[in-house]
């Protein structure tokens, strides 16, 4: 859990970062938020290998790194049926549009309500 938490929270929110770092911190955070929607022991556990100040403030955080995720997830899935729609690549295969699930947008919106809530309690 260290090493996740600790690769989590070495940069700040407000670090000018490459996409992909911001991506990956943004996944960890919903990976995060999935383990301690749940459950009080999984949160305590989580909450506390975190840096922060307050329970709330980490909370805000993590949903801040969701959004994030969710941002780039969502440029990243227009990008992909925007690129399928392109007359070279009609034909070559499988579309990509058709390919693309939504199902990782939903959990990361459920993991961000999920830890709204929780920063409201």
């Amino acid at each position: 859990m260290r090493c996740l938490t600790t690769l989590y929270m070495e940069h700040s929110a407000s670090e000018d970062d490459l996409p992909h770092r911001a991506f990956l911190r943004g996944y960890t955070a919903v990976l995060l938020g999935i383990l301690i929607k749940d459950g009080n022991a999984s949160r305590n556990v989580v909450l506390s290998a975190l840096s922060g100040e307050t329970p709330s403030a980490k909370l805000k955080t993590l949903v801040y790194h969701c959004r994030a995720f969710l941002d780039l997830y969502t440029q990243t899935a227009a990008s992909l049926i925007e690129e399928s729609d392109t007359p070279s690549l009609q034909g070559t295969g499988p579309r990509r549009k058709d390919l693309w699930d939504k199902t990782g947008e939903e959990v990361a919106r459920g993991v961000i309500a999920s830890l709204e809530l929780l920063c409201n309690n």
